[in-house]
């Protein structure tokens, strides 16, 4: 489930990349 943050993590970049390694992390 962790590639859905992946998409918008290229879009938005770092910011949201340490989102989607929070979010991979968690699950």
């Amino acid at each position: 489930m962790d590639f859905i943050y992946a998409i918008p993590g290229i879009a938005f970049g770092s910011a949201s990349f340490s989102h989607h390694l929070f979010f991979f992390l968690v699950t």
